[in-house]
Order: C-alpha cells, then structure tokens, then sequence
C-alpha cells in the first residue's frame, strides 16, 4: 500500500447544518439548472470568462448592505464563539472545531490517523448555536421591515456605495 505524503491535500473541514441553513440547499438542489455549482454566479466578473461558483466576498458585500447591519463576517463568528462559551457553555474546542478553518492544523492524529470527518462531536455544537439563535428569529423578524423594502435598501446601498463594504478578510 503507499503512504501518503505528509503535503498530501488535507480533507474537507465538514460541518454539518441545521435544518434552517439545509433547506437553503436543499432548495438549490430542487431548482433545476443546467450549472453544476450548487451556488452558481449570475455574471461572470469579465466578458468571456467562465460561470463558476459565487464568490465568498459576494456574501460578504451582501452583509455589508444591508440596513441596519454593522457586522461583518468576522464579527458574527466572534459572536458564535463568545456566547457559545459564555452563554451555552460550549468549551474553546467546541467553538474551535467549528471555527478553526484548519482543524489538522495541529492535530496529527487528526490529520494522518483518525479517518472520521467529526461531525458526532460538531453536531451538538451546531445545535446549540441554531437552538439559541432559533429562540431569537421571532422577536427579530418583527422588527424587520417588508421584503420589499429590504431589497430596495440593499439596492440602494449597492448603487449609491452606502454602507461599509467589507473585505473578505473582515
């Protein structure tokens, strides 16, 4: 049998996602499309180059649009991270098993030995995160103004460059 080599290509940091964030794919999944991209871009950023998948920093724009958000990225997974510790209890290597963009980084046994993605231990996590944040959705969507005026927002804010736009890093 040949080994690998320790620069052999890292596997997949796989999170598993609560039922609101799945039906988003799964319904994805339902439209039929011809693209192979789960998230396909609508324009490709030049003439001539290739439909490929939407950029993360579309999301990140996104966010920055939208009224009455101050948040970026950055600062919803600080978020996650301070009051699932504080508030549910979650330990640092719960919040970092979800977080950390390398888990293997330093795990060895993780990255060379142990073969199961780990989703029976960020599973309880996710739960956690989704059971809080669903506890919060009805007050929040009251205050929302209509769909309608949302998207007029949001477009305005990308016409007139209203609002912080945020960098991928952010």
């Amino acid at each position: 049998m040949k080994g690998r080599s320790k620069k052999a290509k890292r596997r997949p940091h796989t999170i598993p996602l609560p039922p609101a964030a799945w039906s988003v794919v799964q319904r994805q999944l339902d439209i039929e499309t011809t693209s192979p991209w789960l998230f396909p871009q609508i324009r490709a950023r030049r003439a001539g180059e290739e439909l490929t998948h939407i950029n993360p920093s579309t999301l990140t724009h996104m966010l920055g649009w939208l009224p009455g958000v101050y948040a970026s990225p950055h600062d919803v997974r600080r978020a996650f991270a301070t009051h699932g510790e504080t508030t549910l209890g979650l330990l640092r290597t719960d919040t970092a098993a979800i977080l950390d963009h390398n888990p293997d980084a330093r795990d060895v046994t993780g990255a060379h030995y142990a073969l199961h993605n780990g989703t029976h231990r960020t599973w309880p996590i996710m739960q956690a995160w989704t059971d809080a944040v669903d506890a919060e959705i009805a007050g929040a969507m009251a205050e929302l103004e209509s769909v309608e005026a949302l998207k007029a927002a949001v477009t305005a804010a990308r016409k007139l460059g209203a609002g912080k736009v945020l960098l991928a890093a952010e």
